[in-house]
């Protein structure tokens, strides 16, 4: 399904990785668009919050936390995605 204003497709391909000192997430896109990228555990608490400008293709970016089940949303190109990750 693509959301014909901004070339977004649900679903999004999501991917994590345990780093040393955290996660690498791996996002691919079939068009360019920010994307405002919150990490919240079960309870609703904030880890992380941050805004991100990515390209079509495949995207990595970092993000903290410790383990634990967790939500992270994405709104991008006017599409809100929310995927369950277990770290």
């Amino acid at each position: 399904k693509q959301n014909a204003s901004s070339g977004i497709q649900d679903p999004v391909n999501v991917q994590y990785f345990k780093t040393s000192d955290g996660y690498r997430v791996s996002v691919e896109l079939p068009a360019s668009a920010m994307a405002q990228v919150r990490l919240m555990d079960l309870s609703g608490r904030v880890a992380e919050d941050k805004t991100i400008r990515m390209a079509d293709g495949i995207n990595e970016f970092e993000l903290t936390a410790f383990s634990g089940i967790y939500l992270l949303q994405m709104q991008i190109g006017g599409k809100n995605i929310i995927r369950k990750l277990a770290f």
